[in-house]
């Protein structure tokens, strides 16, 4: 009985090495990101509300491992989302419901994220893993601009907001998962959640009444990301 025992014990281990010998890749990938919270809000009572719609994401990231579970990892991701120019285009209705007509143009917002952190990866067979990340590090990020035209008894108004950058701390916690394709080749399935507030300063805003307004606001951009992508491993 000892000397079975003693046998799958080295089994096992021989198993867990073989598995653990992928030290880590360089990837690409792509997907959509789905804005949540204050940042998808259009509540016009929302002062934080970001107006902001499913939109694209573009990332190159790098992990390898320390030991035989755990390491390092970086991230350089892009991504741009729409916004729901609709929503304030129904609240001039709300605002202005008779003789008033309004139309609006918006922008997307844009974002460019460079973190790290840490990163574990746990086999499940010689070819897949299930890996996690936990990162921390900068995000800057473009808002979106704003064109709106009110045509009120026979005259044309309108109201434009320019485009403006911030930048704040950002974090980001995912999982996912590695399956090696072949033998340096891996594919990549990662879902995470990315959260920032980057702050906007002197804002512009101006009109065809002459009236010129600068604002600053703090805007919380928090997202769920979806990625599938390939990467090389090492």
């Amino acid at each position: 009985m000892k000397r079975i025992l003693f046998l799958i014990s080295i089994l096992l281990l021989t198993a867990w090495q073989t598995f653990s010998q992928d030290k880590g890749y360089f990837a690409i990938a792509m997907g959509i990101s789905i804005p949540e919270g204050d940042f998808a809000s259009n509540d016009p009572d929302n002062s934080s509300a970001g107006l902001a719609k499913a939109g694209f994401m573009f990332d190159l990231s790098f992990a390898s491992k320390l030991g035989d579970t755990y390491g390092i990892a970086g991230l350089i991701r892009g991504q741009a989302l729409g916004t729901d120019a609709q929503a304030i285009a129904d609240q001039l209705s709300v605002m202005f419901p008779f003789g008033t007509n309004g139309t609006v143009e918006s922008g997307a917002w844009s974002a460019g994220s460079y973190l790290a952190g840490v990163y574990g990866s746990w086999p499940w067979s010689s070819k897949t893993s299930a890996d996690a990340r936990l990162m921390i590090g900068l995000m800057s990020a473009a808002s979106p601009e704003f064109n709106i035209d009110i045509l009120a008894d026979g005259e044309i108004f309108w109201i434009k907001e320019q485009s403006a950058t911030g930048s704040s701390v950002a974090l980001m916690a995912g999982a996912g998962l590695k399956y090696n394709a072949g033998e340096k080749l891996c594919i990549l399935l990662n879902l995470d959640y990315l959260y920032a507030k980057p702050k906007f300063k002197d804002v512009e805003t101006t009109s065809s009444m002459g009236i010129r307004n600068y604002v600053t606001f703090s805007q919380p951009m928090g997202t769920i990301n979806l990625g599938l992508g390939v990467g090389y491993r090492f």
